[in-house]
């Protein structure tokens, strides 16, 4: 059932969005399914008109256009220790069924637009090495923000009902997730089947999710679906590690042809783009 914003807005009640929320919290995610987590969501959305109950949630999606950078760290312990590294290795995604935004059954590529987050997100120790691995876009990347406190911003002041669910929204992209708090993920899990199911021809043109990192607080990580890695390519990869400085070291330069994968010296050319403390050490 559709229904205006103005009326949406007018129908919202503060005080039984509040009690909505408070009951939300209370929820023992380790023993509730992510269809339940949604049911609950939607319930602190929507509204009663006409006796039918209904909701609005808007979304802004953003375009990444093409040859944007994107980075992902991988700590060596995490590639195969059997057996040679393969191309595929540098693709593969967490092998955890849940994740952050990963919907049931779905394999998602988690990158960031700049390298110090993925070093925030997977705690990398100082002196500990990792393989830093650059991707580009080859195809423009259609993303939904996690967040919507931007939205409504054109219009009148935002009312604190909305700014209330706006809150809510942002908290349960941003969950905390301990290390024996995977059961977590279920919130943001139910929250990308929420922002999946907005409308019928989203499910096809979404290539992922554009989400704030918990560690830095910026809006600086993607989640890309499985079946969109097509529009990606690595551009670049290194063996590197940070020093006390906070500067990375890198070590090697990682080619990948006809499925062999060779380590070189760095090329000055593939790190020239770079903003921050980059040292080549010799090795």
């Amino acid at each position: 059932m559709m229904i205006d914003e103005l009326k949406y807005e007018a129908l919202l009640n503060t005080e039984e969005i509040r009690r909505r929320i408070e009951k939300f919290e209370s929820l023992d995610l380790s023993f509730t399914s992510s269809e339940q987590i949604l049911s609950a969501i939607l319930d602190i959305f929507s509204v009663e008109d006409e006796g039918k109950k209904t909701f609005i949630f808007e979304y802004v999606l953003t375009t990444m256009s093409n040859h944007e950078r994107f980075y992902r760290v991988r700590k060596l312990d995490s590639f195969p220790q059997n057996r040679a590294p393969c191309e595929a290795d540098f693709w593969n995604h967490p092998e955890a069924p849940i994740n952050r935004f990963n919907r049931a059954g779905e394999k998602v590529l988690y990158a960031s637009k700049d390298v110090e987050t993925p070093l925030q997100e997977l705690r990398v120790g100082k002196s500990e090495p990792f393989i830093l691995i650059e991707y580009i876009n080859t195809l423009p990347l259609i993303l939904c923000p996690s967040e919507i406190s931007n939205r409504y911003s054109d219009k009148k002041p935002i009312s604190e009902a909305l700014g209330m669910l706006n809150n809510f929204i942002t908290s349960l992209a941003r969950i905390n997730v301990g290390e024996n708090e995977r059961y977590k993920y279920k919130a943001t899990r139910a929250l990308a089947d929420l922002l999946y199911m907005l409308t019928d021809s989203l499910e096809e043109t979404l290539d992922g999710i554009f989400y704030v990192s918990v560690h830095t607080g910026e809006m600086k990580n993607i989640a890309i679906k499985g079946k969109k890695l097509n529009k990606l390519m690595i551009n670049n990869m290194w063996v590197a590690s940070r020093n006390e400085l906070n500067t990375i070291n890198l070590y090697k330069q990682i080619f990948i042809e006809s499925g062999t994968i060779r380590c070189e010296k760095v090329s000055l050319s593939s790190i020239e783009h770079f903003a921050r403390n980059i040292s080549l050490i010799p090795y």
